[in-house]
């Protein structure tokens, strides 16, 4: 029976995208097709064009957190988001996280949060780096896979600008 899946999805996988680019090539859009390219080209080169967050979002959150234990392991290890003060892992706040859990990919050059922004979402970078570009120091450091940025406090103006590299 899954064998039987490979084909639906990778068919599904090519329909969603020939759809995108004819609404790019209809919209005139053109000089984003090869951006177009390079995303649909990471998505089935990593996940096989499978909806990582429709997947989880069917799981019950035990299993939710097993996956991301095993599947993001070295992020999870190298994280001091998810220690304690003992630098051992938090159950606790690993749970939390795993349950609100939402999976996103941006590319090079995207923009993430723009200083002046209000967002309270933690991202933890699981590959790949960011530049976080800081309004009040000028200062541009770079941010790599098991570290993390983003709102804690809720309804604060972010003095950063985060993109993708």
């Amino acid at each position: 029976m899954v064998d039987d899946l490979t084909p639906k999805f990778q068919k599904e996988f090519q329909k969603r995208y020939r759809q995108v680019l004819e609404y790019a090539k209809n919209s005139k859009l053109d000089s984003f097709i090869n951006k177009i390219h390079q995303y649909y080209n990471y998505i089935w080169q990593n996940n096989k064009g499978i909806d990582e967050n429709q997947i989880l979002k069917s799981l019950p959150n035990s299993i939710k957190y097993d996956i991301f234990m095993i599947r993001y392991n070295n992020v999870i290890q190298s994280s001091r988001f998810f220690k304690d003060d003992k630098n051992q892992l938090d159950q606790n706040i690993f749970y939390s996280f795993c349950k609100k859990f939402k999976y996103q990919i941006f590319m090079p050059d995207d923009i993430i949060l723009t200083a002046g922004q209000e967002d309270n979402t933690v991202y933890l970078i699981l590959e790949g780096e960011v530049e976080i570009q800081d309004i009040t120091t000028g200062t541009v450091p770079k941010l790599e896979s098991g570290q993390y940025f983003g709102g804690i406090v809720p309804n604060i103006p972010q003095l950063y600008t985060v993109k993708a590299l």
